[in-house]
């Protein structure tokens, strides 16, 4: 079983479109139930769900190929949001990624999102870069490593 050990698992090909729907209450640029299926056909890319007692927690995307992850998309459902709950899905994504072989993780995020900047910069990651103008609108993404 994918990510046991981690409370991550799979997501299940229904719940694309729950994700989809999340994705356009939430995001500027969301992804589309088919982004998320993509990711299920990939052969370095896996869309992990945290699953708890009361139904699902978040999910976030994650893509590794030859030691290096790369986080793709990451939500907390709003229920479970300002609990400490972004940065728990964090760490246990790190320890998947380190599982599969990953010896450091990266991701973009927008230089607005200033929220997810400090969460990211909370849980260890570094600033690394600047991508110019890399969202559909022209905004200027971040880019942050942590060593795994």
């Amino acid at each position: 079983m994918l990510a046991e050990g981690f409370g991550l698992r799979l997501m299940k090909p229904e719940e694309a479109a729950i994700f989809s729907d999340l994705e356009i209450t939430e995001r500027t640029y969301p992804w589309s139930k088919e982004s998320f299926l993509d990711t299920l056909r990939s052969d370095t890319s896996r869309p992990l769900v945290w699953e708890g007692a009361d139904g699902i927690i978040g999910f976030g995307v994650v893509q590794v190929v030859e030691g290096e992850a790369y986080l793709l998309n990451i939500m907390i459902l709003p229920r479970h949001r300002r609990q400490g709950r972004g940065r728990e899905l964090l760490s246990m994504i790190f320890d998947w990624a380190k599982s599969r072989g990953a010896e450091r993780l990266f991701l973009d995020v927008e230089q607005t999102n200033s929220p997810a900047l400090k969460l990211y910069e909370a849980a260890g990651l570094d600033v690394v870069g600047r991508r110019p103008h890399s969202y559909p609108g022209g905004e200027d993404s971040i880019m942050m490593k942590k060593d795994l």
